[in-house]
């Protein structure tokens, strides 16, 4: 499902896609936890997910949902987003910054990303269209 090598292509990507962002992401280890400029550590907040659904264009701002997600680097764990990679860009100013996890989601990928400031710690499915694709592409190559 999710193995090195696949990793390795993932960063590959984002080191060359982030400059083009004008950011720099720090990838986690799968040891020493990632800390955001908002003050959530990961994987170790991911127990105080939420999802927040992509509002229908003028439906206001979604739904917010606890979800099970977690650290499940081949893949394959007991949560509903079993995250393979997580990328952390903080961007300098107060508690500003994007993180990216990368998950498994009923055996399909799917790219997270967090910009919460405060209150909930939420998720939602990128829109970067470049992230999703890639991501996608990685995951099911062979």
């Amino acid at each position: 499902m999710w193995n090195t090598s696949k990793d390795q292509a993932l960063a590959n990507f984002m080191a060359s896609w982030a400059p083009k962002m004008g950011q720099s992401y720090v990838k986690y280890d799968g040891t020493n936890s990632i800390k955001s400029a908002s003050g959530m550590t990961y994987p170790d907040d991911f127990d105080i997910a939420y999802f927040q659904s992509t509002p229908a264009k003028g439906a206001g701002n979604g739904t917010e949902t606890k979800i099970s997600m977690g650290w499940a680097p081949n893949g394959q764990g007991p949560y509903d987003y079993n995250v393979v990679a997580i990328y952390n860009y903080n961007s300098g100013k107060a508690e500003g910054r994007i993180t990216y996890a990368f998950c498994v989601h009923n055996g399909q990928p799917v790219a997270l990303v967090n910009q919460t400031t405060n209150g909930n710690d939420v998720w939602t499915v990128t829109q970067n269209q470049d992230v999703s694709s890639n991501f996608a592409k990685i995951f099911n190559e062979n």
